[in-house]
């Protein structure tokens, strides 16, 4: 805009003062190179204008740059803009290659960038593999370290074990060497104690049968403490025994029972097990209760199946007996009770309905005779009144026995009626479990004075 303006009043300075020259000139009548004063005046005019229009020229080619070279550089600006256009084709023709190539690139671009996150998603599948991994591998770590501790103390709790079968098989050796005393669970001695007119006479009695008990196991090896002590350890429960039964002026049966396998040379385990001689089972009657009748069903060949379930039939009755309050041990079924009992069965084709009945009455202590009685399934009450009972002793359910005081020369817990089986049936594993009989005056060690009975007999 600057440039324009100075244009305008160059142009108008250069015009005003070609006017004024002509007008000068025509006023005095000048005459150039020998033309009339009028064509003197159109040249001066003519050449002013020339000037306005040469200065103009070189103002704007002074000002500006481009308008030099549009004037006075034509033939270099040809060159150059030929130049320039093929420059322009080539850039062109790069141009629409890098247009395809740029296509090119942004498809790779999209399938780079989808990779990339699918690798991103792997990779944060991985760290938390990897962490999951790291924890369970501290897991493990502790685990063998744990495992690595537990072993080490195996090692120690095998070696100990190891010295302790070692002194176990010398001390089986030694016992098996030796003579047996008492079995587990046999009774030492029963004794029927008669009413007495007092406390003392009672007490007198069960004194009488502990001695003589003690005594017999001494002559036998086994090893007891003097008589003596233990009857000064334990004559507050024996006084109790005694009133109890004193003032129910009844016979009681009393029975000192081997709690272990007693072999010479060993100290005495013992309990007592009381209760009144009372009728348990009148004769004739079944020993066992109306919901255990048992049926058997074997090949009439397999003898010895036969006999084992007429033994756990028998030893079944036997503890039935001990849970009613019987205090001396059942001898077992005698070999020709069993072999009258199989070829009944046999007879039969293998198949029976089984019941053990009292030979005579049986009281808490005394003599007692078992029977069997066999009847032929087809000649049974039908099916409706006669219930079935299978051998599995886990199909019936065991009585229950309350677990009574222990007391005197051995505090062993209580022990349920055990059943296990065996190649010729079921059997039980001990006749006479050494508790006290359920229900009845249990003999108890007075601890809440501080008398506390031995566990264990002790040697002279």
């Amino acid at each position: 805009m600057f440039h324009i303006l100075v244009l305008l009043i160059l142009s108008g300075s250069i015009a005003y003062l070609g006017d004024r020259i002509g007008t000068k000139i025509g006023k005095k009548r000048l005459s150039v190179l020998g033309l009339r004063p009028k064509a003197t005046a159109v040249l001066v005019t003519i050449v002013t204008g020339m000037g306005i229009t040469i200065v103009t020229i070189l103002t704007f080619a002074l000002l500006n740059e481009n308008v030099w070279d549009a004037i006075f550089n034509v033939p270099k600006l040809k060159a150059s803009i030929k130049g320039l256009t093929t420059q322009v084709e080539d850039l062109r023709s790069s141009r629409a290659a890098l247009e395809i190539q740029r296509a090119k690139l942004a498809e790779a671009n999209a399938l780079l960038k989808k990779e990339i996150e699918q690798s991103a998603e792997r990779i944060k599948s991985l760290t938390e593999e990897t962490q999951r991994l790291e924890k369970v591998n501290l897991e493990n770590v502790r685990q063998i370290d744990d495992a690595r501790a537990n072993l080490e103390k195996l090692k120690r709790d095998s070696e100990d074990l190891r010295l302790e079968i070692t002194r176990l098989e010398d001390e089986l050796r030694r016992k098996s060497e030796g003579r047996l005393v008492f079995l587990r669970d046999t009774p030492i001695l029963t004794a029927v104690l008669r009413p007495s007119r007092d406390m003392d006479g009672m007490l007198d009695q069960i004194k009488a049968a502990l001695r003589e008990a003690r005594d017999v196991s001494v002559q036998r090896g086994a090893q007891a403490k003097e008589f003596r002590i233990f009857w000064e350890e334990n004559r507050q429960a024996f006084e109790k025994l005694a009133r109890d039964y004193y003032l129910q002026n009844t016979e009681l049966a009393f029975g000192i029972i081997s709690d272990v396998n007693i072999y010479k040379g060993d100290k005495l385990q013992l309990s007592i097990k009381a209760a009144p001689n009372e009728l348990i089972v009148s004769s004739g009657d079944y020993v066992l209760p109306p919901d255990l009748p048992a049926s058997l069903s074997q090949r009439p060949d397999d003898s010895e199946a036969i006999e084992g379930q007429l033994t756990y039939f028998y030893r079944r009755a036997s503890y039935e007996l001990y849970r009613k309050g019987r205090v001396q041990r059942i001898p077992e079924a005698s070999p020709l009770e069993l072999a009258k009992a199989i070829a009944t069965i046999n007879r039969m084709g293998g198949k029976g309905r089984v019941r053990v009945r009292a030979g005579e009455d049986i009281f808490a202590a005394g003599p007692a005779e078992l029977t069997f009685d066999i009847e032929d399934q087809e000649k049974q009450a039908p099916p409706d009144t006669l219930e079935k009972v299978s051998l599995e002793p886990s199909s019936q359910p065991q009585p229950q026995l309350t677990p009574p005081s222990r007391l005197l020369m051995q505090g062993e817990t209580y022990e349920q009626f055990p059943l296990r089986k065996s190649s010729g049936g079921l059997s039980m594993e001990t006749a006479f479990p050494s508790i006290l009989s359920p229900g009845e005056n249990d003999l108890k060690s007075d601890e809440k004075s501080g008398n506390t009975p031995n566990s264990e007999g002790s040697s002279n």
